[in-house]
């Protein structure tokens, strides 16, 4: 046996860890920011699809043995803070495939309809009960049920909720209990 493996599990795991902490320093200084009403935006010109594309390939890279669906539309050249929008297309498919540990498939969707860019996220994972959707984009708030099976602290879906609001967009959820979710948003094409 070689003797580099428990050295190689070991910064493995460091580097999971380590990755776990940014995330949530970032979320936190976020939130800070979305409080403090300094949350910048930077607007530029892209192709939305590529984006949605990139963004799906990190996930993947990342691990997991989910199987990440794209449908899209050709042509959405839109205007919008990139990195930001992003950042809620991350949340989301990370999401996707943390509550649906029993299902592998994670369905993404994206195209321009009505002068905006819509994006869904599709998972068939545990789901929402319908009483707990409405308070989802609340900071800090979790679905007690999942609460203590899936680690978090409940910042993610508050922070996409500010950016879509900032982009002067829409974000929601439909959700049915053991058959999953979809978590989508829309923005303007043009701001």
């Amino acid at each position: 046996m070689d003797r580099k493996d428990p050295m190689v599990s070991f910064i493995d795991k460091a580097e999971k860890q380590t990755g776990k902490l940014t995330v949530l320093l970032n979320d936190l200084l976020d939130v800070t920011k979305i409080q403090e009403g300094k949350l910048q935006l930077n607007y530029g010109r892209f192709d939305a699809i590529a984006m949605v594309r990139e963004s799906i390939e990190e996930v993947r890279v990342q691990g997991g043995a989910h199987n990440l669906v794209f449908e899209y539309a050709e042509g959405a050249e839109i205007t919008a803070d990139r990195a930001r929008l992003e950042q809620v297309i991350n949340n989301f498919l990370t999401n996707a495939i943390k509550y649906s540990p029993n299902n592998d498939r994670v369905e993404i969707q994206c195209g321009i309809a009505g002068g905006q860019f819509c994006v869904k996220v599709n998972d068939f994972g545990i789901g929402i009960p319908e009483n707990k959707r409405e308070f989802l984009f609340d900071r800090f708030y979790r679905v007690q049920e999942s609460s203590t099976h899936f680690a978090g602290l409940g910042l993610g879906l508050y922070i996409c909720s500010e950016i879509v609001k900032r982009h002067h967009g829409k974000i929601g959820v439909e959700s049915q209990e053991g058959k999953g979710s979809t978590f989508w948003f829309s923005v303007p094409v043009q701001i």
